[in-house]
């Protein structure tokens, strides 16, 4: 199938955020390592398919925050997510939100592994 893209005013970026949110909240893993990519990176592009089998793109900036960050990434990988293990081994590497902690560090990378063999690629 195609990928038709259309770059989104700001009105309709905004409200891309609030239903990646919903869908966060209600446990969607990729609307929260969206939502967690978005607020590490400062950025993203949403591919976003609409009930009527249109597809919408847009790169939509956002203020980095760390702490939203880890917050989704935490709810991700508490969901099995390698890619949430591995930015949260990073931030803890790093200090990033976290204190920095190389032990946890450790155990975020060990788990990426784990998680990498038993749930795929997400």
């Amino acid at each position: 199938m195609q990928n038709i893209c259309k770059i989104l005013p700001k009105k309709e970026e905004k409200q891309i955020v609030e239903e990646l949110k919903e869908l966060a909240q209600k446990g969607e893993l990729k609307a929260q390592l969206e939502l967690a990519d978005a607020n590490y990176e400062g950025d993203f592009s949403v591919d976003i398919c609409t009930g009527n089998g249109r597809v919408y793109c847009s790169d939509i900036f956002v203020f980095k925050d760390y702490k939203k960050a880890f917050y989704w990434y935490q709810k991700a990988f508490n969901q099995g997510s390698k890619e949430a293990a591995t930015k949260l081994g990073e931030m803890y590497e790093q200090g990033k939100y976290v204190s920095k902690d190389l032990n946890k560090a450790k155990e975020c990378y060990d788990n990426t592994l784990k998680f990498a063999s038993t749930n795929g690629n997400i």
